[in-house]
This record gives structure tokens, C-alpha cells and sequence, in this order.
């Protein structure tokens, strides 16, 4: 929600469409890969410490796996990341949450060069989002 309100109020810093769109779109062509592979319960706590999601959504992510099955949870939390911060920033926080958590099979599936140097892909300092903007990714 927060995320929708500094849309609201946006300054026209938000970046191209393509910075915009690259974390939701490989999301999108990988979430199946990472509902098989991750444990909503192994990487809830830092989401929820880096405000990725909050107590609320983690909860839902939690439900889901217990009356459902750990898979439709991902799924689920796959779609929660993406509500609460700016895309570039939502999107880093996932990554780095993946690789503190043991999951850099994940976190190289969606970006292979991350783990080797996090700092170029910070939203705030990323030559790589500001200028290059993943354009072989979306071609």
C-alpha cells in the first residue's frame, strides 16, 4: 500500500518503464521455478525485517502454507513483495533476503551476476538500473 501512495505522490523519479517492470516480469516467468524451490518460513523474517512485507502479509503467506500447501504460499508471497516498496527497491530487498537466506540458487536464477557484487544492483547507487535498465531481459 505504501508503495501505491508514493505512486500517488511521485515526483517523477520512478525510471523508466523497464526499471519499473524487470523485478515483477522475471517474477513472473521464474515464480513457478521459485515455488518449488523456497520455504515461505525460511525468508518471511527478513522480508518482514528489511519491510519488504509486514506481519500481516506473513501471516496470510503462513495460512496459506498450512491449509494449502508451501507452493500456493510462494505464490502468494511472490505476489505480497510486490506491493509495499518502490519496484527497484522491492526487488533488491528480495534478492538480498534470498542470498542471506542460502538461497543464491534462487537469487542467481533471477539475476546470475548479483551475488557477486549486491552494491551494483542497490537501487539507489545502481549504474545498472539507472542506465542500462535490463533491457536484454525484456527484449
Amino acid at each position: 500500500m505504501e508503495y501505491v501512495k508514493s505512486l500517488l505522490v511521485a515526483d517523477g523519479s520512478l525510471g523508466s518503464l523497464e526499471q519499473r517492470e524487470h523485478g515483477r516480469k522475471l517474477i513472473q516467468l521464474f515464480g513457478h521455478e521459485i515455488a518449488k524451490r523456497i520455504i515461505p518460513a525460511d525468508i518471511i523474517p527478513k522480508l518482514i525485517a528489511n519491510d519488504v512485507i509486514d506481519q500481516h502479509d506473513a501471516e496470510i503467506v503462513q495460512n496459506i502454507c498450512f491449509t494449502k500447501n508451501t507452493f500456493h504460499g510462494v505464490v502468494c508471497l511472490l505476489h505480497k513483495i510486490q506491493t509495499r516498496l518502490h519496484p527497484e527497491e522491492w526487488y533488491y530487498r528480495f534478492l538480498m533476503a534470498l542470498l542471506e537466506t542460502d538461497y543464491k540458487d534462487v537469487c542467481d536464477l533471477l539475476e546470475p551476476e548479483f551475488s557477486s557484487c549486491p552494491e551494483e544492483y542497490r537501487p539507489e547507487t545502481s549504474i545498472y538500473f539507472k542506465t542500462v535498465g535490463f533491457k536484454s531481459y525484456l527484449s
